[in-house]
């Protein structure tokens, strides 16, 4: 299940050109880790980690993700800023797509282009490495348009340009001296005009809590407040801690932190905090309650349980593994899906 609130957006510049921030949310928590034997037994699975894509994330950047695939290697795949994702392939040779990533010697250009029907081209300048978010590349688009990361001779880490090469940059900051030394990211325009993220802008009366600043109406200054907390999931599942069958499975013990988001404020001018009545969306999760059955284990698997909007209406979200049971395995886990809304 995927989420999508806005948060923030540039008006229209040069050229037409825009960006938007929101945040978004994928209920895929959990990945498989898998035996990197070349035929491993039945699929057995060795166990469970937190999806490095799930949870809750800002949408302004693009992403170019490893993923662990079966028989030991990696499959390269491109993150959008709305948190959809394209698995991506090189062409090889004989003309056919080959999706396994592979380290290439410092400087040579690589080519990955889209299968699913999107017809997105990335060209990687490799530096025989993994990390590809520390090398230069460029995505480019059926529009004319073009993502370039980390553009050479400038501090920024993302650059958005129309086929006119009017643009829009995103760059982060580990300490932002305009903004108290706090961790930051600016979304900016040719004209100026940006969005700025603050992370953890005030620990000592707002804890866990970032702000987005942004221009509103007849350029009043806004800001939002996004505020996160921790949810732990304590359970077991059966699988394989090695070498065996299905038949041979055992109970895994598990212990997980995610960082997801409680509420997120209305926006209001700077310097008021409660000319809207401090109204929010509120969010709670799968694991807020422990059952008196299991005091050792909490219920569910980390997703969404119910959003509640400013008005105070809500709605609910049941998934097909919410409660623990002795048999369920980590198949199961991981394709913990919706059921009713």
């Amino acid at each position: 299940m995927m989420l999508n609130l806005p948060l923030a957006s540039l008006p229209a510049g040069r050229g037409g050109m825009s960006a938007n921030l929101s945040l978004s949310y994928n209920s895929k928590l959990w990945d498989k880790t898998v035996s990197d034997q070349e035929y491993p037994a039945s699929g057995t699975v060795y166990g469970l980690d937190a999806a490095e894509d799930g949870g809750w994330k800002y949408g302004y950047k693009y992403y170019i993700r490893l993923k662990e695939a079966d028989l030991g290697y990696y499959a390269p795949s491109l993150v959008m800023p709305d948190g959809s994702e394209h698995p991506m392939c090189v062409i090889d040779g004989s003309g056919h797509p080959d999706c396994k990533y592979s380290t290439y010697t410092n400087g040579t250009y690589v080519d990955y282009f889209t299968m699913d029907g999107t017809y997105l081209k990335l060209r990687v300048t490799a530096n025989g490495g993994y990390d590809v978010m520390a090398m230069t590349w460029t995505l480019s688009m059926p529009d004319g348009s073009q993502v370039i990361n980390k553009p050479s001779g400038t501090s920024v880490d993302q650059r958005t340009a129309d086929r006119n090469g009017n643009y829009i940059e995103v760059t982060e900051y580990a300490a932002d001296s305009g903004y108290s030394s706090h961790k930051t990211t600016h979304i900016e325009d040719q004209l100026g005009r940006k969005i700025v993220i603050e992370y953890e802008y005030d620990t000592a009366y707002h804890p866990d809590e970032d702000r987005v600043l942004f221009d509103g109406f007849g350029g009043e200054d806004m800001f939002t407040r996004v505020k996160w907390k921790t949810v732990n999931v304590t359970a077991r599942y059966k699988a394989c801690p090695g070498s065996c069958t299905p038949l041979e499975l055992t109970y895994q013990n598990i212990y997980q932190d995610f960082r997801e988001v409680e509420k997120v404020y209305l926006p209001e001018p700077v310097g008021y905090t409660t000319q809207f009545g401090g109204l929010y969306y509120q969010f709670d999760y799968h694991t807020d309650t422990i059952p008196s059955s299991s005091p050792t284990a909490t219920v569910g698997w980390g997703e969404v349980k119910q959003v509640t909007l400013p008005s105070g209406a809500y709605s609910t979200y049941t998934f097909s593994s919410d409660i623990h049971t002795n048999g369920i395995n980590a198949n199961q886990v991981t394709g913990n899906r919706v059921t009713q809304k």
